[in-house]
């Protein structure tokens, strides 16, 4: 091989390894994108945890007030038990089928929400898989 041909090769890496080190760059800013992504990632997952654990106080709250409605009822229905009346019955009755009503559509949009997360993470969590199992292309030369 001439000296010629040598520069030739010397030439060639030199513009290779420009353009590598300027991808290398834009990878570096993408993970940093990453980085950014995944503390944003897990603000939406403290956010939904959040909305899960708010939610679920409004279903035991809405337990509680049934269990208070049905012990009015039953008193009501023992002989000279105490009556609110039917009109305060239906009142109560009728803030129950509302709170319910509320909680129906509250309970499909957090269940959407929640497996449009859980659906996306596993992807994400597969992904992290594969790239620990992948070994590096370049390792460090003595």
């Amino acid at each position: 091989m001439s000296h010629l041909d040598e520069h030739q090769d010397h030439s060639r890496w030199q513009s290779e390894h420009a353009f590598w080190l300027d991808e290398v760059k834009v990878w570096k800013s993408e993970h940093r994108l990453a980085l950014s992504l995944a503390k944003d990632l897990e603000l939406v997952y403290s956010r939904l945890q959040s909305e899960l654990e708010n939610f679920e106080r409004h279903i035991f709250d809405h337990e509680t007030q049934i269990s208070v409605h049905e012990g009015v009822m039953a008193q009501a229905e023992k002989p000279g038990g105490t009556d609110i009346g039917a009109a305060g019955m239906e009142a109560l009755h009728d803030r129950e089928v509302s709170v319910h009503a509320s909680q129906v559509t509250a309970f499909e949009d957090i269940r959407k929400r929640h497996q449009s997360f859980i659906k996306n993470l596993k992807l994400i969590g597969r992904v992290i898989d594969r790239a620990d199992e992948e070994q590096p292309v370049f390792r460090d030369q003595p």
